[in-house]
């Protein structure tokens, strides 16, 4: 055990901060403490800034004693680089025995679930992976039986694949004589022991295949701790301490799993907002898996170095548990604005709020960022969603589109680190992509417009669902070949001309023949990036880029001005929560309004300087007088 001396945290403080800045006590009290402990940030309060300034400290007195090390645990590779790009070598220690950094499943995945299945099957899997897992679900679906087809169509109303992807081995694991009963299962009667054992077959033949889900990983390392009890003890005699980041992102399964790991004698130290969950709606409690325990005080940041103390103001109570929270008295108030609309002047909300930014003068700051993001994305009847404020809006946008001229180009194995990062999913969407370009390049007749995987999916399936099954059963095996490093070529080709042709009634001609039997080219033609998500604004002469996107996408950002959208989702969200934006906070007392409220703080929590809430005209009859009361300026010129 060490002590963190005031020469020590100056050191930090002239790496990691500004010239003159330094730490003030909250932060200090966080870097210093080295007991097990949860430390409750506030939007924009610095926290990684200072766990990087304890991991600094800390990473020049490695080893520990008795050769101990450090555990980082975070939830995504984005994280990963944020830190190492700001540590440089300082953190190299980290990544060397005995200590481990990187995400929470990486670690169950190297540490557990895969000695867990190497012991069962005698090799390590092949992939682990959701996107991969669920191709292989597709292809698997057709040697279910009769009933359980049934089922999944039922229970996915509609649409089995989805329902497939979501169960779970917990789900089949539970069996009462010809009874199975689980989160997404509801199998009562006798004759569905038939539907059971149809699934049980389907889980089982992906695994033994070497294809995992993240579920399944958890599974087999839950599984693996309790067939080897000594694991804790050997986990909590490698690592002295265990540091995990968003605390809030963390499942139940993997805080499960961390707690049969360590023991007491280790450190851990959980840090995060409980309120900016937005991540485990999945889970089947729908809750945080973060429970603050008992008669321990978290140490906490409640001064957020992000925004100004009007926004602060208005953001504190519009959250599922209220903790303190302050503004940075360095940014300028500007009184956050409530954007009041009739349904025939929705399109011109995004604009207003250019208006806002301009009239505000917030174009002439340093490193401008202005959003405009809501919760439900893809149209809803004449509900409104993202798409009804901007009609071109697409949630899986693309940057950067890479074109080749040969199809050896698309296949072409990445590395190991590439994938991790990227998901192996990008293999699949390659191949998609190479014959999407063969249709386009093809002489076939015209009126079959297929611009994308999921409209070529959609016009298969509504086509030959056999024929879209065996495509998606080829491109998990291919995908699966490339990672290997197999040439897949010749058998991609040679589908094409005996299965593909045929279907789209090509006929072959030398663009597409230049394309198939190229050598690969070392550089690709670089495509000009998509905008469709970025919006462009005049006002005054000035010219600024608004961007659309939804909540989830902008978590962890900080963003100069933000616009938030009301959306339909079984109510609209804005009006679900009226209350807490005049600043009445209640305990939250539905799972809807739970959700709600995540969402809303999350989304409104972003902006340096201004907010601005998109809400219609009807929303806000009889409240307006309390919302003025409570801080907010309402806009109503496109009532």
């Amino acid at each position: 055990m060490f002590s963190f001396t005031d020469e020590l945290i100056a050191f930090a403080e002239r790496y990691l901060l500004p010239s003159g800045a330094v730490f003030d006590a909250e932060r200090r009290e966080v870097i210093k403490c080295l007991e097990s402990k949860d430390v409750l940030a506030c939007p924009g309060s610095g926290k990684t800034t200072a766990l990087l300034a304890k991991l600094l400290i800390i990473s020049g007195q490695l080893p520990l004693r008795n050769n101990k090390g450090i555990c980082v645990l975070t939830h995504t590779n984005v994280a990963i680089d944020i830190i190492t790009q700001r540590m440089g070598l300082s953190i190299s220690n980290f990544f060397n025995y005995p200590s481990h950094f990187g995400t929470i499943q990486s670690f169950v995945d190297k540490y557990l679930a895969i000695p867990a299945y190497v012991a069962r099957f005698g090799r390590r899997p092949d992939i682990i992976d959701n996107d991969w897992y669920n191709s292989k679900v597709d292809t698997q679906f057709i040697f279910l039986t009769r009933k359980a087809k049934r089922f999944c169509h039922k229970m996915g109303c509609g649409k089995p694949f989805e329902f497939l992807h979501k169960i779970c081995f917990r789900d089949l694991e539970v069996v009462r004589g010809n009874r199975c009963s689980g989160i997404s299962l509801d199998l009562k009667k006798p004759e569905d022991i038939d539907i059971y054992r149809s699934l049980v077959k389907l889980k089982n033949n992906i695994l033994e295949f070497g294809i995992l889900s993240y579920d399944d990983a958890y599974y087999l390392a839950s599984a693996h701790i309790s067939a080897h009890p000594s694991l804790q003890s050997l986990f909590s005699k490698r690592f002295a301490y265990v540091f995990i980041d968003e605390m809030q992102d963390t499942s139940s399964k993997q805080l499960d799993i961390i707690g049969r790991l360590f023991d007491s004698s280790v450190v851990i130290q959980r840090i995060g907002d409980i309120n900016q969950s937005i991540f485990n709606f999945g889970e089947e409690e729908d809750v945080c898996a973060w429970e603050l325990p008992s008669g321990i005080v978290p140490l906490e940041i409640t001064g957020s170095k992000r925004f100004s103390n009007a926004i602060a103001r208005i953001v504190a109570p519009i959250c599922e548990k209220p903790q303190p929270l302050t503004g940075n008295p360095q940014i300028p108030d500007i009184a956050p604005t409530i954007i009041s609309f009739a349904d025939n002047n929705i399109y011109k909300v995004i604009p207003l709020f250019g208006d806002l930014i301009v009239g505000n003068q917030l174009q002439l700051l340093p490193r401008l960022r202005f959003k405009a993001l809501g919760w439900r994305a893809a149209p809803h009847g004449n509900k409104h969603t993202i798409s009804s404020y901007w009609p071109l809006f697409q949630k899986e946008l693309h940057t950067k589109r890479v074109d080749y001229s040969s199809l050896a180009n698309y296949i072409e194995p990445e590395s190991d680190d590439f994938i991790q990062k990227h998901s192996v999913d990008h293999y699949k969407k390659s191949i998609v992509r190479a014959l999407l370009k063969c249709l386009r390049l093809a002489d076939r007749p015209t009126g079959v417009p297929i611009l994308s995987e999921r409209a070529l999916f959609n016009y298969l399936s509504s086509k030959d669902e056999e024929f879209s099954i065996d495509l998606r059963h080829r491109l998990a095996k291919w995908c699966l070949s490339i990672h290997k490093r197999q040439d897949v070529k010749d058998e991609i080709i040679g589908y094409m001309e005996s299965a593909l042709y045929s279907f789209f009634d090509i006929t072959k001609n030398s663009g597409l023949a230049d394309f198939l039997y190229n050598a690969p080219l070392q550089t690709a033609i670089q495509c000009q990036p998509q905008k469709s998500n970025i919006y462009t604004h005049t006002s005054q002469g000035c010219q600024i880029e608004i961007e659309i996107c939804t909540i989830h996408g902008a978590k962890g950002e900080t963003h100069t001005a933000t616009l938030y959208l009301e959306t339909f989702y079984y109510d609209y969200d804005i009006n679900r929560i009226m209350a807490y934006l005049k600043g009445n906070h209640t305990t939250p007392s539905n799972t809807r309004i739970r959700r709600n409220l995540r969402m809303a703080y999350v989304g409104m929590s972003r902006p340096s300087h201004l907010l601005c809430v998109a809400c219609h005209k009807d929303h806000l009859l009889g409240h307006k007088n309390y919302l003025e009361a409570g801080g907010w300026h309402i806009d109503e010129s496109l009532t």
